[in-house]
């Protein structure tokens, strides 16, 4: 037992206070670390809720969230959603095309999937596919996107 007491150091205040230092010193690094998944609740629709798919900013570290609605319905009482993988996200993607510049938006986007880029098509440079760099979740509702005569 002398032997693990000469290999831990003893709790003091000043080791207690290094530590807090060390601590706060972290603090914002841990909090800049934030990015933004997608989640999908699967108890909603079985609840007569509706699809609820959403984007939220989470932690890196622990990317866990509730689903909103479900915690409006049942006073907080909820499960845990784990992100959906990236690759793997769905919705609205917002495309630009790296030679050309052109940019387009499908409603059909997939995170790892790209999309032909047409102008370069029609320049002869068929097979040229271009990823998502953002997807959003659909919105639904009268108006709101820019195909609809947006102002």
């Amino acid at each position: 037992d002398e032997e693990d007491d000469e290999e831990f150091p003893k709790l003091s205040a000043d080791a207690l206070k290094q530590h807090n230092k060390q601590q706060k010193k972290l603090q914002p690094q841990i909090k800049s670390a934030m990015e933004r998944r997608q989640f999908n609740c699967p108890l909603c629709p079985e609840e007569g809720r509706g699809k609820h798919v959403f984007f939220k900013r989470v932690p890196v570290h622990k990317p866990i969230v509730k689903c909103p609605k479900c915690k409006r319905a049942k006073q907080r009482r909820c499960e845990r959603l784990y992100p959906i993988p990236r690759g793997e996200e769905k919705g609205y993607g917002h495309y630009r095309c790296a030679d050309c510049k052109s940019t387009w938006g499908s409603s059909r986007a997939i995170g790892n999937v790209g999309q032909q880029c047409h102008v370069c098509e029609l320049r002869g440079s068929p097979n040229h596919f271009v990823k998502p760099f953002r997807i959003e979740a659909f919105k639904s509702g009268k108006g709101g996107g820019m195909a609809g005569g947006g102002r």
